[in-house]
Parts: structure tokens; C-alpha cells; sequence
């Protein structure tokens, strides 16, 4: 399937043909010039789904700490930053 640019429209125009129960993930970059947009977008899904809410609240905190998924810089050619060897050495890091 094509990846293209999408207005917010036409993803929450997609979203909502998607059938009631279904699960789903939304991947997006990140957005700068609209500090705070996604941590309000996530609390008011917080109590619709708890372990999505926490599994995007870790990606968020992530971006918000290296603006960036360290986890991906190496097959992105990225060389890591310390920070990101010390957080990458944690159990559990990344995705």
C-alpha cells in the first residue's frame, strides 16, 4: 500500500470506516508547533483503552526525551547519542 500525505481529515475519515471493535495503530511523526496537541489527545483516551494509552504514552515520553525512536537509529544508519546507549541498555527499551 502507498504511503502518502494525508489531512487530518482524510485519516479520521479512514479511521472511522474501520469496523467498531476492531484494534488499532496509529503511527504518526512527530509535529512541532503544536506542543501538547498529543498528550491531550491520549488523556481522553486513557480510559477507553488503558494498555494502548500506556504503550503510546512510552513512545510519546521517548520522543519528548530524544526526539527520535533510538531503538530505530540503527537500521536508520543513525549513530546513537550516549543518552541513547544508556536508555537502549535498559531492560525493556524501545519497542
Amino acid at each position: 500500500r502507498l504511503i502518502q500525505k494525508q489531512t487530518v481529515q482524510q485519516i479520521v475519515d479512514s479511521v472511522m470506516k474501520i469496523e467498531k471493535e476492531s484494534k488499532i495503530i496509529v503511527l504518526a511523526p512527530l509535529v512541532k508547533g503544536r506542543k501538547g496537541e498529543h498528550r491531550k489527545i491520549l488523556e481522553s483516551i486513557k480510559k477507553d483503552d488503558p494498555m494502548g494509552y500506556e504503550y503510546a504514552v512510552r513512545h510519546y515520553d521517548v520522543i519528548k526525551k530524544f526526539g527520535r525512536f533510538p531503538h530505530r537509529n540503527t537500521v536508520l544508519g543513525r549513530p546513537n547519542t550516549e543518552a541513547e546507549e544508556e536508555y537502549l541498555a535498559q531492560p525493556n527499551a524501545g519497542f
